[in-house]
């Protein structure tokens, strides 16, 4: 039987010191449980909603979380300023319920992952026959049942899509809502077969 292994990728607020970067772990590995306690703790991933916007020629999602910067400027630190490399989107609809999720570019972070074991460990990364699970947390939005926006806007969605942020505690009518949002970036779309359990499968992984 193959050992079960995990790594990291995208974990919003992890503490990405030597205990996580390039480190293979067993799934039984206390650290695990560790990380899963304070992820616990932090901001949630899930945002409260979804606006649609245009902005210049370019489709817009605007999602409504909690301590939005924060999160932008901690997947903006992870991606190395590279969102746009980092993150893929899925986008799709299940029914009268559609969804807008964010996750790591899982082959970016392998890449990554392996450079870095390399470079701590100064052995290149052999996985073998190991059955490795990747560990990370997806960004998104599952809406309610009936998105007459979306129904709006989904004959727009191309290959990419600008994703932005706006606080659930800002003052939303001070100005206009892009002049508000904390953009993330320009990103690939990398599937709209969303069939509704991508988001339960992304967030839980």
């Amino acid at each position: 039987m193959s050992a079960k292994m995990a790594l990291f990728s995208y974990v919003p607020y992890l503490n990405r010191d030597s205990d996580t970067c390039g480190r293979i772990l067993d799934l039984n590995d206390e650290l695990l449980e560790k990380i899963k306690y304070e992820q616990s703790k932090a901001a949630h991933t899930r945002a409260n909603g979804c606006a649609w916007a245009i902005d210049g020629d370019q489709l817009v999602a605007v999602l409504f979380i909690k301590d939005a910067q924060k999160l932008v400027n901690d997947m903006k630190i992870w991606s190395e300023n590279q969102p746009q490399t980092f993150f893929r989107v899925i986008i799709g609809q299940s029914g009268d319920k559609y969804a807008v999720v964010i996750v790591p570019d899982l082959d970016m972070s392998l890449t990554r992952f392996r450079l870095s074991h390399q470079t701590i460990t100064g052995n290149e990364l052999e996985l073998g026959d190991k059955d490795v699970s990747v560990i990370f947390t997806a960004v998104g939005f599952l809406s309610k049942p009936g998105a007459p926006m979306y129904a709006k806007m989904k004959d727009r969605i191309g290959k990419e899509i600008k994703i932005a942020f706006l606080d659930v505690e800002a003052e939303q009518f001070e100005s206009s809502l892009m002049e508000q949002a904390i953009p993330l970036g320009t990103l690939k779309i990398e599937d709209t077969s969303y069939n509704g359990g991508y988001f339960s499968y992304y967030c839980n992984s």
